[in-house]
């Protein structure tokens, strides 16, 4: 539970494998803060949880190094890669947005995959 921000229920989601309109496990949850407490949270979120910072945002911070740009907000940490063909068993990413939300997403791939052929 990330410190000193609170959880917004009305953009936090959760879906089950047990409802059948669903059919997969996955978690949504969005939490409000400042910028700086936002940052401090994902960065301990993702360090306890072994999740390296996203390859997309790794390019984008070493090119606004590259081009001294100043104005790069947010950070991803995800353990994939987006359009992979190879996913982990559960996909995790942690996102932090210019306005300080935080934003927690765990899905069950191996259900989402079975669900998608079903369909």
């Amino acid at each position: 539970e990330p410190q000193g921000m609170i959880l917004d229920e009305d953009y936090s989601q959760s879906t089950s494998e047990k409802n059948v309109n669903e059919g997969f496990n996955s978690v949504v949850m969005v939490y409000r803060g400042s910028y700086a407490q936002a940052m401090s949270q994902a960065s301990n979120i993702a360090a306890k949880a072994g999740i390296p910072m996203s390859k997309d945002f790794q390019d984008a911070q070493q090119l606004a190094v590259e081009y001294g740009i100043e104005t790069l907000k947010g950070m991803a940490y995800m353990n994939f890669e987006m359009g992979s063909a190879e996913l982990p068993e559960y996909t995790m990413s942690i996102t932090v947005d210019e306005d300080g939300t935080l934003t927690l997403s765990v899905t069950d791939t191996r259900k989402l995959a079975e669900q998608m052929d079903d369909e």
